[in-house]
């Protein structure tokens, strides 16, 4: 069974014998969680991020969002677009690419852009809200959807949306503020812009809280656990303890990045259990 934030913190607790937030804080202890979960992401490659953009016609070069560590794969209107080197690129179509524009066939990455080829020749398509969508909302009325993919990912003001289906005039089973994003209430007559370009690979996790699990194996989410409790017990001078549960931490962190076989979709099978492991005893 997995652990998630607040199931979490409890735990620390348990261990640093401090079950109510006394020197330490919930948010000091949830920090420490999520410093874990950013290296255990950073060391295995485990987490797997998706991010999109909206194509603008006759505009090559876009930037890789900054969660990405590696990028796997780059899709335009649901086509995979073929990766070449920088060095293919600059020789044999930069000169080209300045006034061609289509349908993207081709990417280079540099200096954290990716270059499309050929530009795209349109923008990405766009509708208008109907109506004020709070900020609860899962089901959505706009003027129109018939340019849009029946699911993907839309922007609207800084809130990026999934969506499941479409009827022609509503985005249904939505899910609000993905990619790292706030879901806010939007008035009527704003316009959303169909993200049309997916960048999917391997980087750093947004932050949890509250109810959210670690996006990793179940059984390893007692990392994160056993690293905060290290880091609470350091700052209260309980060295001997620290390093047990930070030995814990290390070694099952090893035994993850060993072991631990890559499946289809970039995620890791469970392929240990913690009840393995010697957790210290107060």
């Amino acid at each position: 069974m997995g652990i998630n934030y607040t199931v979490g913190i409890a735990r620390v607790r348990q261990y640093i014998n401090e079950p109510t937030a006394g020197f330490w804080t919930d948010a000091e202890i949830g920090a420490w969680m999520n410093d874990a979960y950013k290296e255990i992401a950073g060391e295995t490659e485990a987490i797997e991020v998706i991010k999109t953009d909206s194509t603008i016609a006759k505009k090559q070069v876009y930037a890789i969002n900054t969660a990405f560590t590696r990028i796997k794969s780059v899709m335009v209107d649901d086509d995979w677009i073929q990766e070449i080197s920088w060095r293919e690129f600059v020789d044999n179509y930069a000169a080209q690419s300045l006034d061609n524009a289509g349908t993207p066939a081709l990417r280079a990455t540099w200096d954290n852009n990716i270059y499309l080829t050929p530009k795209p020749s349109a923008t990405a398509p766009t509708t208008t809200l109907r109506g004020t969508l709070l900020t609860a909302s899962v089901s959505i009325d706009v003027a129109d959807t018939s340019d849009f993919p029946t699911q993907g990912r839309f922007l609207i003001e800084a809130e990026v949306i999934d969506y499941q289906s479409t009827t022609t005039s509503g985005f249904l089973l939505c899910t609000r503020g993905v990619e790292g994003t706030t879901a806010i209430q939007h008035t009527a007559t704003l316009t959303l812009t169909a993200r049309d370009i997916e960048f999917k690979g391997y980087g750093i996790p947004d932050d949890l809280s509250g109810t959210q699990e670690p996006d990793i194996a179940g059984d390893f989410h007692i990392l994160l656990v056993w690293y905060a409790t290290s880091q609470a017990l350091y700052k209260q001078s309980r060295l001997n303890e620290a390093r047990e549960y930070e030995r814990l931490y290390r070694q099952k962190l090893g035994d993850m990045k060993r072991r631990l076989i890559i499946t289809r979709n970039g995620r890791y099978p469970t392929v240990l259990d913690s009840r393995t492991y010697n957790i210290p005893r107060n």
